[in-house]
């Protein structure tokens, strides 16, 4: 038994990934599981098999992403997304109630997760920043957004209680991710970006050749051996050093790798997926468009996890920082005299649209654009004279999301609402791509729902003034757009008819919610 969950069965959850031979290493891994279960500790049956052998597993799949091999790297990686996809990599199920009491098992297994989740996010840093591009190094990226997204909302100085490890007073020593305000740490203190010997693009020119040595220092063993005891806990495996659970309640368990910084996280993909000035002759080679694209789209899946309130001090921070390399691109379209394919200039406007934070206005968002010079930008990519419909679909979206979490100062101004309406006229002459109509409606719909979000907070019992001010604002902002009811209605009766179902429900959507409207 001991055999089959540190060697046998981490290797069938691996291999099932691959095209040739998955097939067979199914059958191990739905059979072998079984039956490992059945020799198990009972306790082991409230949980999923990949948590169960969750410390064997990561050790299984860290030497497969440091393998040279592209296709053993590519499979790693779609088995790491399905660990993620299932939460295993993740902060484990938690009681609602903040103030009940956690037991010892699962605290155990929150560490755990931890632990493997620190050791993968290290082993995958280190094989981006050290490899040039290879096949299959976009999924390398997706896998990071992914297991950094599921630890990020817990972050925070905030987050790092009780809530997940059972400590009151001290932050989380075993937090994969912290939500730093430093723009100078790739991992917590190392100093990374500052090291001058770190340059800001990280890929050359050349595309790296299967079976070139990836790493220049994975090959040391105290690096890649990650502490099996909590495991062998869970599985009831009796060794002479077994883990205390009672003792390391009390005290901090020693992590070898330090926490990964959101923002160093946030800076390492911008610089792998946009280049600078210097070096765009490079960038966007049949070779590397699919990395760039995707390290973009990852940048955009990571905010996406920080979208809530709670968080909107660090995406107004993060705003401010990314928001200088993606206006360039997204209006002149070229650098250094090369055009961007469509696929980059989509994915910018994604990224913008997740940076996007609650309250943005021209004073907040530092030196980048100001609110009217925002929607100007959408409205010109939302027309026809941009002739990729991807970039007309994301800039709609960005449209849309600027609406909803806008100031209400600078989004009730009659510029920039009709610029914003534009979006919408132009998004509706494409008779193509019906996604690109949708869109444009999304556009309608966020200013509905901020005419309606405020009123529905008001009967949630918040103070009087609070009360007030947030129907103020709602009051205001429907006088605001109010001369423009009969356009809202033109659109959406029109859009009733159109070809695609999802086009007329967003107009019924539009219609329903204007009826309301004096």
């Amino acid at each position: 038994n001991n055999v089959w969950m540190k060697h046998v069965l981490p290797l069938a959850f691996i291999a099932r990934k691959d095209k040739d031979v998955g097939s067979f290493f199914h059958e191990i891994w739905d059979e072998g599981g079984q039956a490992a279960r059945l020799a198990s500790d009972s306790s082991v049956f409230s949980m999923q098999l990949q948590e169960t052998i969750l410390p064997y597993l990561t050790k299984a799949l860290v030497e497969a992403l440091e393998d040279v091999s592209w296709s053993r790297r590519r499979i790693a990686c779609s088995a790491l997304i399905e660990l993620s996809d299932t939460n295993i990599l993740s902060p484990a199920p938690r009681a609602l109630d903040e103030n009940a009491a956690l037991s010892d098992e699962l605290l155990l297994r929150s560490r755990v997760r931890s632990q493997s989740s620190c050791k993968v996010i290290d082993a995958c840093i280190k094989l981006v920043v050290n490899t040039r591009v290879w096949t299959g190094k976009d999924e390398l990226v997706k896998t990071i957004s992914k297991i950094a997204a599921n630890w990020a909302p817990f972050g925070s100085e905030k987050k790092q209680t009780k809530g997940i490890f059972g400590l009151k007073d001290s932050k989380c020593p075993w937090m994969p991710i912290i939500l730093d305000d430093s723009s100078d740490h790739l991992f917590i203190g190392d100093r990374w970006f500052l090291d001058c010997t770190h340059s800001k693009e990280e890929i050359s020119d050349e595309t790296m050749e299967e079976g070139d040595e990836p790493l220049s220092d994975t090959a040391n063993e105290e690096d890649s051996n990650i502490d099996f005891r909590e495991g062998d806990e869970l599985l009831g495996i009796e060794e002479d050093d077994a883990f205390d659970v009672e003792q390391e309640s009390a005290e901090p368990m020693a992590m070898d790798v330090p926490s990964l910084s959101f923002v160093g996280l946030v800076q390492l993909l911008m610089n792998q997926g946009l280049p600078s000035e210097g070096s765009a002759k490079m960038v966007f080679t049949a070779e590397h468009l699919p990395y760039r694209a995707s390290a973009v789209e990852s940048l955009s899946t990571l905010l996406d996890s920080i979208a809530g309130d709670d968080f909107t001090e660090h995406l107004q921070c993060i705003y401010q920082m990314i928001a200088p390399r993606l206006f360039p691109i997204m209006e002149d379209q070229s650098v250094s005299g090369q055009n961007i394919p469509p696929l980059i200039i989509s994915k910018c406007f994604k990224c913008l649209s997740s940076a996007i934070f609650n309250g943005i206005s021209s004073d907040l968002a530092g030196e980048s654009k100001s609110i009217i010079d925002i929607t100007k930008l959408l409205q010109k990519n939302c027309s026809l004279m941009q002739p990729a419909w991807t970039v007309r679909e994301s800039a709609a979206f960005a449209a849309a999301k600027l609406i909803l979490k806008g100031e209400f100062s600078a989004m009730k101004r009659m510029d920039v609402v009709e610029s914003l309406l534009e979006c919408t006229n132009a998004c509706l002459k494409d008779k193509k791509f019906w996604r690109v109509r949708l869109a444009g409606l999304q556009v309608l719909q966020s200013f509905c729902t901020r005419t309606q979000t405020a009123k529905q907070i008001v009967g949630m019992g918040t103070a009087n003034l609070e009360r007030s001010v947030a129907e103020s604002e709602r009051q205001l902002m429907l006088e605001a757009i109010l001369p423009y009811k009969e356009n809202f209605l033109s659109i959406a009766r029109a859009s009733m008819t159109d070809n695609e179902a999802k086009v007329t429900a967003a107009a019924s959507q539009i219609m329903s919610a204007v009826s309301w409207w004096p």
